[in-house]
C-alpha cells in the first residue's frame, strides 16, 4: 500500500523570502499585546509551583478557556510557556520574567509598554511627520503627567523603574569601583531602590535620593526595608533648577534619554553647579551603536520619540551635550547589560 503522493516543494526566491520576513516582524505586535496580556493576567504567579489544567488557570483568571488556552499556546512557541500535554502548561525558559515578585521580573515593564507606551504607538505616524511625541495628543497629557494622574498606569510605570533599578545596580556594582566615594546623589532617583542597593553594598557610603517631591515619598520605605534609612537623605525638587549640592557623585541613571538636548542640557548643568571640581558624575545609559547594528536602543529611541520626546545618543552626542554642560566624559564602562556607564568629570 503506497502513501499519498507528495509535491516536491523548491525553494522559494530571495524576494518571496524577504517578504516573508517582513510578515514575521510586522507579527511582532501580536507578541508584544499577548505578553502583557499574559503579564496583566498574572498567568506566571498561577504556575510557579508547576504545570497546571487549563480548565483551573482560565477559573483562577476568570478567563475563557478555549480563548486562554489559545493565548499560551501562542506564548510557548516564544518560550514563555511550555506545553506540559494533558490540556496543562507551565513556565517555559522565559516565564519566571513573568513573575509578579520574581528577582529578574520584568512584569511590570511589559505592563507599561504593552499599555500606555503601546497605545501611544498609535501616533507615531504623525510624531514621525512633526518630530513631537505623540503620547499627549492621544492621552491628554504629557507621559510623566499621566503617570502622575493614572493610579493604574503609574503603579505599573513605579514598579517597573524598581525592576530596572534591580537590573541596573547589579551592573552598576559589578562594573564600578566606588572605593573613595563617600556620599551620593541619584538624580531623578525615583523609589530609591537603586541607591538602596549601592549604600547596601558599602557600608561606609552616604546617599540622597532626589526627585519630584511625591515620588521621593514613597522611597522612605525602600530605604528602610534595605537596612539604610540612617545613611540616606530623601530631597524633593525639581532638578531642571537645582539638585542637592556638594557630593562627590552625581548618579543619573536612565534620566537623560528621557529629555531632549535642550532639556538635557538644563539638567546637566544643574548638576554642574552642585557638583565640587573633584566630583565625578555618572550616566547609566544606551549607547546607539552604527545603524546596521541590532540594538534595542534604536528601537528605544522610537519609544522616546513618540511617548516622550526625549532620544537616545551615541557615545559622540553624549560627549558632546556633556562639554557644552562643563564636563568631560572620562571613560565609557561596559556594563554587562544593553545599558553602558559613563564617568565624567567637571573641567
Amino acid at each position: 500500500m503506497t502513501g499519498p503522493a507528495r509535491t516536491a516543494v523548491r525553494s522559494a526566491p530571495p524576494g518571496a523570502r524577504g517578504s516573508g520576513e517582513l510578515l514575521d516582524l510586522m507579527r511582532g505586535f501580536v507578541v508584544a499585546k499577548s505578553l502583557f496580556v499574559a503579564a496583566d493576567l498574572a498567568v506566571a504567579d498561577l504556575l510557579a509551583g508547576g504545570p497546571r489544567p487549563v480548565a483551573e488557570l482560565a477559573a483562577a483568571t476568570e478567563t475563557h478557556p478555549d480563548a486562554l488556552r489559545r493565548l499560551l499556546r501562542a506564548l510557548c512557541g516564544v518560550e514563555v510557556f511550555t506545553d506540559a500535554g494533558g490540556d496543562r502548561f507551565g513556565l517555559g525558559r522565559l516565564g519566571p520574567g513573568l513573575l509578579t515578585a520574581g528577582p529578574h521580573s520584568v512584569r511590570n515593564w511589559l505592563l507599561v509598554n504593552g499599555g500606555p507606551v503601546f497605545r501611544a504607538f498609535d501616533g507615531m505616524p504623525e510624531a514621525v511627520r512633526s518630530g513631537r511625541p505623540a503620547f499627549a495628543d492621544l492621552f491628554g497629557r504629557s507621559f510623566f503627567d499621566h503617570m502622575k494622574r493614572s493610579t493604574q498606569d503609574g503603579q505599573w510605570f513605579h514598579a517597573a523603574m524598581d525592576e530596572i533599578s534591580r537590573r541596573t545596580a547589579d551592573a552598576l556594582l559589578a562594573a564600578y569601583d566606588f572605593r573613595g566615594v563617600t556620599s551620593v546623589v541619584d538624580v531623578g532617583g525615583g523609589r530609591g531602590g537603586l541607591l538602596a542597593a549601592l549604600l547596601r553594598a558599602h557600608a561606609s557610603l552616604r546617599g540622597t535620593v532626589f526627585d519630584r517631591p511625591e515620588v521621593v515619598r514613597t522611597a522612605r520605605a525602600t530605604v528602610a526595608a534595605a537596612g539604610v534609612a540612617d545613611r540616606c537623605e530623601l530631597r524633593g525638587g525639581d532638578f531642571f533648577r537645582s539638585v542637592p549640592a556638594g557630593a562627590d557623585c552625581y548618579l543619573l541613571s536612565w534620566i537623560l534619554h528621557d529629555w531632549d538636548d535642550s532639556a538635557a542640557l538644563r539638567l546637566l548643568r544643574s548638576c554642574r553647579r552642585a557638583i565640587p571640581a573633584t566630583g565625578r558624575l555618572l550616566l547609566v545609559e544606551a549607547l546607539l551603536p552604527p545603524a546596521d547594528r541590532p540594538h534595542f536602543a534604536h528601537f528605544g529611541d522610537l519609544v522616546m520619540l513618540v511617548a516622550l520626546g526625549g532620544r537616545e545618543r551615541t557615545e559622540e552626542q553624549y560627549a558632546a551635550l556633556l562639554a557644552a554642560a562643563g564636563f568631560r566624559l572620562a571613560r565609557v564602562i561596559p556594563t554587562g547589560e544593553p545599558r553602558s556607564l559613563l564617568e565624567a568629570v567637571p573641567w
